[in-house]
């Protein structure tokens, strides 16, 4: 298997240039900084995505370059759309500490690369659907999710009072049911609800039915459920 031509990188070098040609020097800041982590995630994870003879190769080339080797000198710009929701649904989250401009921004940065490559046709009209989907589903979340997270955080400070009836967590639990003021928890198989979890009202406004959370504790006293211990929101 041949080195594509063009590659990822060269891709999204070629993206970088032109938008550069076009946007406020602010905004072009935000998509440098989308499209080097879109590059990190796909050289780090991107590999996973690969078929058996794909892998061997890859593997192989890594080995003798990790440089050369790298996913994103590889592969080309036809492997990005797969990968779309690894980057926004993961790796945005998961592994960049990213403020709320970055988030907000890395949706629509996607999203552009999406029809550039699409107009430039480095990738297939269904491939660029596909992504673009993926963008529309998770991108408007982003930032509202990690603000979501900040709060739901912050109720960890608050440890609850009176003896401990009853004790609730799960590794990855789901978003269940939102009232005004009350969150209710569900297990990986929605088999189990519990709740609800006494919220702000700014806190349940911004809550979404589907969303997962991940290492979610909660214990229960005599006043209710409360959250004791969180981890990362997955919009």
């Amino acid at each position: 298997m041949e080195q594509a031509n063009p590659t990822i990188n060269q891709a999204l070098e070629a993206f970088l240039g032109e938008r550069k040609q076009r946007l406020a020097t602010k905004t072009y800041a935000k998509y440098e900084a989308v499209i080097h982590l879109l590059g990190d995630c796909l050289d780090s994870y991107g590999h996973l995505s690969l078929s058996a003879r794909e892998g061997k190769v890859w593997h192989k080339a890594f080995m003798q370059d990790e440089e050369a080797g790298a996913f994103c000198n590889m592969f080309g710009p036809d492997k990005i759309p797969e990968n779309v929701g690894e980057f926004l649904g993961y790796f945005m989250i998961r592994k960049v500490m990213a403020g709320q401009d970055l988030l907000k921004a890395s949706g629509t940065v996607v999203r552009k690369l999406l029809k550039w490559l699409r107009a430039e046709d480095l990738i297939e009209a269904a491939d660029a659907q596909d992504g673009l989907e993926i963008v529309d589903d998770i991108g408007p979340d982003l930032a509202i999710s990690d603000e979501f997270s900040f709060r739901l955080g912050s109720l960890c400070l608050e440890q609850p009072t009176g003896r401990v009836l009853e004790e609730w967590e799960d590794a990855y639990a789901g978003i269940a049911k939102v009232e005004q003021g009350k969150i209710w928890f569900s297990n990986h198989s929605a088999s189990e609800v519990v709740g609800p979890v006494l919220v702000s009202k700014e806190t349940s406004d911004i809550a979404k039915v589907g969303w997962d959370v991940s290492a979610v504790y909660l214990v229960r006293t005599g006043k209710g459920w409360h959250m004791s211990g969180v981890g990362t929101v997955y919009p």
